[in-house]
């Protein structure tokens, strides 16, 4: 085997294995249905680019063309991303990306290499194409029938979180199933076109039966409108175009009768059964549709702002808190980093021009498709097939944003396109041609191989640099925040571990971790028994969120966790609170007036310094913005009783309880349990006491407090049972327990 076949075989393999990245999942990593896949799919791009070097400089026939408009336009939208980035609002974020979405301009890279790997794939011979689309299919067979075992209580190879309603099978999520399901259905319907025997054609057929299955067990909206209406325009254009006159007229028929039938499901959603997968495909009338439209509206307010180049890819989140509609509270709380709308997020992020050529490039796909069918390269029913990818997947990208399964099928696809490009411009005129030709020209080579071997110096850079030193950084953030509560020393080592990396690009995520870990030290144990290792902690995590507000100073959650580690150190340093402190609560309020999160971080500020009155206020101004939240209310009546307020604090804390409101499992009832006692309310002593309990079942003051509540009201029977009880479950706390409800006399003075 000489080298050029060589590089042709592991262009090919390293093209293919990219693929298995979406059914990919490791629990060693933060966010890990999205880290595993990110890092494996650039590590086998980057080790494919040798071979793609080679071959490009080898043969002048496998060079990109620049006459094929795909290849000009995405060059076009890969640069205007990066110049977006290094002018945009937070070039870190823009140039990698995060843990959680693992997007920016680096991802778009490649993408980009997977979709010109493609090209040359077709380029160097049909077979190479037929085999990588097979192969692809055989990936999504393989996520497909996951998700359908899953569904129906089979074996799976990775939990799904989105079980037993939905199926998102390898996917973490139902939306990122569905939207990467739809370019495997429509290329399975192709074979099903290409293929010359009926057992084939019946394998393919079934294999769209099963991803059609797997979109609705997802239960995903945006898909199934994007499916019935990318369908719909295609048969409209099929039965236009068909030379037959009775497909015309009974195919207009069928055509009408299908969008009769989906109109109607739309519209008389609610006569389905209910709690169905179907009702909640055909229905747009819900919270979910309401939101979506929000948060369209606030991006669409944006656009002004950065018309030309856009804030940088990643960084919608400027925008979207910025302008933030506190209606949103109603239907969803969350921070929003995308606006649920990929060609929105594109035109936000990335300005007029980015969005001009994206939609560049779906028209050109749109061109060469129609070319393709011209030069009899697609039959009429493939042309229309691909037609309806094209659709549906930007269709339901409407109502979704991009994912890195779904991305990876798209623009795999687009590769394809770009092939057919190529084909159009040899004259091929047979349709069996595109997937079993060969195109084998002999043309004279350069010196390829030191710009090989440049290119597999590069390569293994790249893999070390931008993907093993950041994968250990997400492993040691999500072992560190795992063993927090378990083995703070532990913790304490993987935070060390990454932040100290030469290369991490997620400041924000493990700063946010790093300063929940160390805060949560000050409430521990450990602020009294190892206070030399609470300060370490306190420290190296105040380094690295000054670090992190440099690379995002216009971050409101940054500079709020960074006010709460100031306050948290005067906490632990028993000082004055700093000015920053105040500062940078502020900033984040100002960043995202309508938000609720620095406003209550204020008021934790103000109560600390002691003006209660001030704290009150602010937190009041939180509920004004988001009314129903009983969080808040909650937080409302705590801040009522440190400013003395104490009437107000039990009317409300009253209304709360008997609205059903459950508080969570760090709340402390002993004021409210203090207040029954004073009043000589046994029952609802007893009963908050207990509750208390509940909530902190470890707690030892709540432990007590129960105890104490019992005697109080001369129940001591069941205090007894109470101490007998946590002996027996927790005998090695109970010397703790005992000096707490019996505490040594103290010294005469």
């Amino acid at each position: 085997m000489n080298f050029e076949k060589f590089s042709k075989n592991a262009l090919w393999f390293f093209t293919v294995l990219s693929l298995l990245a979406t059914a990919l999942v490791s629990r060693d990593l933060l966010f890990p249905f999205i880290t595993t896949k990110a890092f494996f799919f650039r590590v086998c791009l980057e080790l494919a680019m040798p071979f793609y070097v080679y071959l490009v400089l080898s043969r002048k026939n496998y060079r990109p063309s620049l006459k094929n408009p795909v290849n000009l336009l995405l060059l076009a939208f890969l640069l205007i991303n990066v110049v977006s980035s290094l002018i945009g609002v937070n070039v870190t974020k823009s140039l990698w990306g995060n843990f959680e979405r693992m997007g920016g301009a680096y991802y778009l890279a490649h993408l980009a290499l997977l979709y010109f790997y493609v090209v040359l794939l077709g380029q160097i011979g049909g077979r190479y194409m037929q085999n990588f689309l097979k192969a692809l299919l055989a990936v999504s067979a393989l996520i497909t029938l996951n998700g359908i075992s899953g569904m129906l209580g089979g074996p799976i190879l990775v939990m799904d979180p989105s079980l037993p309603t939905r199926a998102s099978s390898t996917l973490g999520n139902p939306i990122f199933f569905a939207s990467f399901l739809i370019i495997p259905l429509f290329v399975s319907v192709f074979f099903v076109s290409q293929s010359q025997s009926k057992s084939e054609k019946f394998f393919y057929g079934f294999l769209a039966l099963l991803q059609l299955v797997g979109i609705f067990q997802s239960g995903t909206r945006g898909a199934v409108v994007g499916l019935a209406l990318g369908v719909f325009v295609s048969a409209v254009v099929y039965v236009v175009l068909s030379p037959v006159k009775k497909v015309r007229i009974y195919g207009s028929m069928a055509v009408a009768v299908f969008a009769a039938i989906v109109i109607l499901l739309f519209t008389f959603h609610e006569k389905l059964p209910e709690g169905t997968t179907l009702r909640r495909v055909f229905n747009l009338r819900d919270s979910n549709t309401n939101s979506r439209l929000i948060q369209w509206r606030i991006a669409f307010t944006g656009i002004k702002d950065y018309p030309i180049f856009g804030t940088g890819p990643e960084n919608y989140y400027l925008v979207g808190n910025k302008y933030y509609d506190n209606e949103l509270y109603k239907y969803d709380r969350s921070w929003f980093d995308k606006p649920h709308n990929f060609l929105l997020e594109i035109l936000v992020t990335t300005g007029i021009l980015g969005f001009a050529a994206y939609f560049g490039i779906l028209v050109s796909i749109v061109w060469i498709l129609w070319r393709a069918y011209r030069k009899e390269l697609l039959t009429l029913f493939e042309f229309c097939g691909f037609l309806a990818a094209t659709l549906a997947y930007q269709i339901q990208n409407i109502f979704v944003f991009d994912t890195i399964p779904a991305s990876l099928m798209f623009y795999a696809f687009l590769g394809f396109v770009g092939f057919l490009h190529f084909e159009n411009n040899l004259g091929q005129a047979k349709v069996p041609k595109i997937l079993a030709g060969s195109q084998n020209y002999v043309l004279p080579q350069g010196f390829t191989f030191s710009a090989s071997a440049l290119g597999l110096v590069m390569a293994i850079y790249l893999v070390v640099v931008t993907n093993y030193f950041p994968a250990r950084a997400s492993k040691n953030v999500n072992y560190g925040y795992a063993y927090a509560s378990i083995d703070p020393k532990v913790a304490a080592n993987h935070f060390k571990t990454a932040t100290s990396l030469p290369f991490i690009f997620d400041f924000a995520e493990i700063g946010a971790k790093f300063t929940d870990f160390a805060t949560s030290l000050v409430r521990s144990p450990l602020a009294k028994s190892a206070p030399k290792f609470v300060d370490e902690q306190l420290k190296a995590a105040m380094d690295f969120q000054l670090k992190t507000l440099e690379k995002a100073p216009n971050d409101p959650i940054v500079l709020q966790k960074l006010s709460s580690l100031y306050l948290f150190n005067s906490v632990f340093y028993k000082t004055p609170i700093s000015p920053e402190a105040f500062e940078y609560a502020q900033d984040a309020i100002n960043l995202a007036p309508k938000r609720t999160e620095a406003r209550l971080m204020l008021a934790q500020l103000r109560l600390y310094q002691g003006y209660a009155g001030e704290a009150v206020k602010l937190v009041e101004e939180a509920i004004n913005l988001d009314p129903t939240n009983m969080d808040t209310k909650w937080q409302l009546a705590l801040v009522y009783h440190d400013a003395g307020q104490e009437e107000n604090s039990v009317k409300l804390a009253e209304k709360l309880l008997s609205e059903g409101y459950k508080p969570n499992e760090q709340i402390d009832l002993t004021w409210l349990v203090s207040f029954y006692v004073k009043q000589n309310n046994q029952e609802k002593s007893i009963s908050l006491a207990k509750k208390n309990l509940e909530l902190r079942p470890k707690n030892l003051n709540a432990a007590a407090l129960l105890y104490k509540v019992f005697l109080n009201f001369g129940q001591k029977e069941q205090g007894e049972q109470l101490l007998e009880a946590f002996k027996k479950f927790q005998p090695a706390r109970w010397t703790e327990l005992e000096k707490l409800i019996n505490p040594p006399p103290q010294p005469a003075l």
